[in-house]
């Protein structure tokens, strides 16, 4: 019995042995297949007696007459990897070949999650670009409303200067008023005109004196306002700078993931490629 026979012997006993791992056998001999069975999930429709092809399998070995491992051609179905080993009889001439093949579901299973994972670092990579820059946007407003902010409390500053300058003015003008109502009054009745001027001398300064305390008490609330601005301001730029950072350790990931991913990609591919 030569190779060829005892691998044609052989088909039953290969095929139950390697039913669990769901794998299809094949013995062809020179020109077309001698014995084929189906494996649980594959099956390449093969008929006894079928010509293989030139450029399948079992046409390669024949042009090779060496081991052969590549994807079946899609004239056999949904794609699976085949194996072949070439058959010899006593004298060293090529008499056939025996062949399996193998389901790719798991390797395809690995490229479509690795697609997924892509598609996830890409989305990532996307938002951490847009977040960084509306950090960089927020940072930059922040500065602007600061210094804003910082302008206008000098300026309440000056103006609590004026507002005390009014004040005393106010304070001599109300001593000016009561100075010229005494005066007034020591002159009698030539007084009454000057009298009445000293009136509304004084009622001026009550007024501007009253005045500059409205203004001063609602400065004092602007500038309570802007600190408080300055300190939500000062908050905001920590978070800002805290949210540039996580950027930075997003960005880190996201490169990090991306090599995980061509990772699984060229090994994938490796594996799915056609072998010499």
């Amino acid at each position: 019995m030569n190779s060829l026979e005892q691998a044609i012997s052989l088909g039953p006993v290969l095929t139950k042995i390697f039913c669990d791992d769901d794998i299809m056998v094949a013995v062809t001999d020179t020109e077309k297949y001698v014995y084929f069975s189906p494996s649980k999930s594959l099956n390449a429709g093969i008929t006894i007696g079928q010509p293989f092809l030139d450029y399948d399998l079992f046409g390669n070995i024949k042009k090779s007459k060496g081991r052969m491992e590549m994807i079946s051609p899609p004239e056999y179905g949904p794609p699976f990897r085949a194996i072949g080993y070439p058959l010899f009889d006593d004298t060293g001439q090529w008499i056939g070949s025996l062949g399996f093949g193998c389901s790719l579901h798991k390797e395809y299973l690995l490229k479509d999650i690795i697609g997924k994972l892509d598609q996830i670092a890409n989305t990532i990579g996307d938002q951490t670009h847009s977040i960084t820059a509306h950090a960089e946007q927020l940072s930059a407003t922040i500065q602007e409303i600061s210094a804003t902010s910082t302008a206008s409390l000098q300026n309440t500053e000056s103006m609590d200067e004026v507002i005390s300058f009014i004040h005393r003015i106010a304070q001599q003008s109300n001593l000016l008023g009561l100075n010229a109502a005494i005066e007034a009054a020591r002159a009698g009745e030539y007084g009454k005109t000057f009298s009445v001027v000293a009136t509304e001398i004084r009622k001026l300064s009550r007024h501007s004196d009253e005045s500059s305390k409205k203004i001063g008490a609602f400065l004092e609330q602007m500038k309570s306002s802007i600190i408080g601005m300055n300190d939500s301001m000062n908050d905001i730029r920590q978070s800002s700078n805290e949210l540039a950072v996580h950027s930075e350790l997003f960005t880190k990931l996201t490169e990090e993931l991306n090599q995980v991913n061509d990772t699984l990609n060229s090994f994938v591919t490796d594996l799915l490629k056609v072998k010499s």
